[in-house]
């Protein structure tokens, strides 16, 4: 019973793990688009120098994200596929077994 226990607490925390890396990015991404809002106009200077930095980060942070939600997206199709494959061989193998 206590490894269940156990295995339900592991469950939900990288469920809850995961929840706050959706806050982080839905943060990041409004961050990084009011940014671009406030030096749409451009800034000049040091300041200027220092904003780009943070918006060229937060840009690499963004591409990162959506090519790690592409890579998901591939992931779940071919597994999809490959369950729709098992169950179409699964219900011809039950035909024939019927038959």
């Amino acid at each position: 019973m206590q490894l269940e226990y156990k295995g339900c607490m592991v469950n939900e925390t990288i469920y809850l793990v995961l929840f706050l890396l959706q806050i982080y990015d839905a943060i990041i991404i409004a961050a990084s688009f009011t940014m671009d809002l406030v030096f749409l106009g451009g800034v000049a200077g040091e300041e200027g120098q220092k904003a780009v930095g943070i918006l060229v980060i937060l840009l690499l942070w963004r591409i990162a994200r959506v090519i790690d939600g592409k890579k998901g997206a591939s992931i779940r199709s071919t597994a999809d596929r490959q369950i729709r494959r098992g169950t179409s061989s699964y219900m011809a193998l039950s035909r024939q077994l019927m038959y």
